[in-house]
């Protein structure tokens, strides 16, 4: 897991989700795993940590699931309720991956 810390965006190298700071808010940022909401840095770091460690194959009784429920409620979530919605991000993301790749004319 590499984070990479920005003034406006947050990475991970092992997950497509990200979070951004809302252009024209000093204090207000986005994370794509978590749409429609909006939140201070700490907990956009949060979310990306998240998403990032939940990247991979978690289950109840995962080693690290005691890390990640005290992390998803941080952010007023459960685990579970984590992994659907970084996992429906993903389908929603790659969907439109695909439709883009696929399409011939959107590329103009």
């Amino acid at each position: 897991m590499a984070l990479t810390l920005l003034d406006d965006a947050i990475t991970s190298d092992s997950t497509p989700h990200t979070a951004w700071r809302v252009h024209g808010e000093e204090h207000l940022w986005r994370v794509s795993s978590l749409p429609g909401r909006s939140m201070d840095r700490y907990s956009a770091l949060t979310a990306v940590i998240l998403a990032d460690l939940t990247s991979g194959d978690i289950y109840a009784g995962h080693p690290r699931w005691s890390h990640l429920e005290c992390f998803a409620a941080e952010l007023g979530l459960t685990v579970p309720d984590v992994l659907i919605l970084t996992a429906s991000a993903n389908r929603h993301t790659d969907a439109g991956k695909n439709a883009v790749s696929t399409d011939p004319e959107a590329a103009g």
